[in-house]
C-alpha cells in the first residue's frame, strides 16, 4: 500500500481547484484585501483634504487708505534722548516747532514722560491729511530738514522716532453716518405742523 505524505493530504490555497470549505477563492481574496487596502487609503486622503479645507489660512485685513480730507490729525512722535542732553534736546525743538507751524500745525506739544526721563512726545494737529501730507512734500524747506536733523542728534544710539497718526473719531463716526444717509438718498423728516389754537376767542361768551 503506497503512504500518502502530509504535504499531498493537505490540500494547498496556492494550488488552483483547490480551496478549504466555506472560503473564497485565492484569486477573490486577494481582490478583496487589494479593494480593502484601496478604500482605506481613499478615505484616509479624504480625510486630509476636509482637514486641509478646515485649516485655511486667513486672510490679512486691508489697511484704510485715508481721503484727502479726513482730519483732524492728531500726530505724535516719540524721541528718547540722554537724561543729560534733555535741555538741548528741547532747546532744538523749538526751531521744529515753528517749523510746524508754518507748515500747516494747528497746535503744537513736547512733553517728557513722567515715569521714564528722557522719553519725549512731540503732538501736533494737522487740520486734514491732505494737510499733512503737505507738509513733508511741498511746504518743508532745507532750513526745516536742517532744524530736524540737529534735534535728532541727541537721541539715544540705536534709537530712530516713532510716529503714528489718528483720527478724529468723533468726527469719522459723524461723516460715516452722513455718507450712508445720502447714498440711500434719505432726507431728514419735516417737522411736524403747529397744533391749532383750540382756546377761545377773545370776549366770547362774556357780556358788553
Amino acid at each position: 500500500m503506497a503512504s500518502i505524505s502530509p504535504a499531498d493530504a493537505a490540500p494547498s490555497i496556492d494550488a488552483p481547484g483547490r480551496s478549504f470549505p466555506g472560503s473564497a477563492p485565492p484569486g477573490r481574496a486577494r481582490v478583496a484585501a487589494r479593494s480593502g487596502k484601496g478604500r482605506a487609503g481613499t478615505a484616509s486622503s479624504l480625510a486630509a483634504v476636509r482637514f486641509r479645507r478646515v485649516r485655511k489660512p486667513r486672510r490679512k485685513a486691508r489697511k484704510a487708505t485715508p481721503g484727502p480730507a479726513d482730519g483732524p490729525v492728531l500726530v505724535s512722535i516719540v524721541y528718547r534722548v540722554s537724561p543729560d542732553d534733555r535741555a538741548a534736546f528741547a532747546g532744538a525743538m523749538e526751531n521744529v516747532a515753528r517749523s510746524r507751524r508754518r507748515t500747516g500745525a494747528l497746535t503744537w506739544g513736547l512733553y517728557e514722560d513722567g515715569n521714564e526721563p528722557g522719553r519725549f512726545i512731540e503732538n501736533y494737529l494737522v487740520g486734514s491729511w491732505a494737510e499733512h501730507l503737505a507738509q513733508h512734500h511741498t511746504r518743508q524747506t532745507v532750513t526745516d530738514q536742517r532744524f530736524e536733523e540737529l534735534a535728532r542728534s541727541f537721541l539715544l544710539p540705536g534709537t530712530a522716532p516713532e510716529a503714528t497718526r489718528a483720527f478724529d473719531a468723533a468726527v469719522a463716526a459723524v461723516t460715516a453716518v452722513a455718507a450712508v444717509a445720502a447714498g440711500r438718498g434719505r432726507r431728514p423728516p419735516a417737522p411736524p405742523p403747529p397744533a391749532p389754537d383750540a382756546s377761545p376767542a377773545s370776549g366770547a361768551g362774556q357780556d358788553g
